[in-house]
């Protein structure tokens, strides 16, 4: 789940074996079996996706391919930018841990950008 094993410390070990003995959330109808497509499609709002480039679970070139079938009503404004995907370097699927400042950069910038949320109330989009 990272891009380099070295990097997995103590804290994301205690982190995953937190989450997994918690979960009630099946995540392989999502992501094995189309419903993260499904949720996608479904969902008309603004739409942040980031992905690390050595994320084992989905090719980065295939994203944005997979958003622009997910969405195919919105397909204009995922070329404005009402949807936007990242490929963050040197992460795998924890993207948010292994980079998190990226991450929260990209977080900041996008509510910035996003005229009902939080840090962009009243500014536009």
């Amino acid at each position: 789940m990272f891009a380099e094993w070295t990097e997995v410390d103590d804290e994301a070990l205690e982190i995953h074996t937190a989450a997994c003995q918690s979960t009630r959330f099946r995540s392989k109808v999502i992501s094995r079996k189309g419903g993260l497509q499904k949720a996608i499609f479904s969902f008309e709002g603004p739409l942040l996706m980031a992905w690390g480039d050595a994320d084992v679970t989905v090719i980065p070139t295939d994203i944005p391919d997979i958003i622009r079938a997910s969405r195919p009503r919105s397909h204009t404004q995922y070329l404005n930018g009402h949807t936007r995907v990242f490929v963050v370097p040197a992460a795998g699927h924890w993207v948010q841990y292994e980079a998190s400042q990226s991450v929260n950069e990209l977080l900041l910038q996008f509510w910035r950008d996003t005229e009902h949320s939080p840090a962009g109330a009243g500014q536009g989009a």
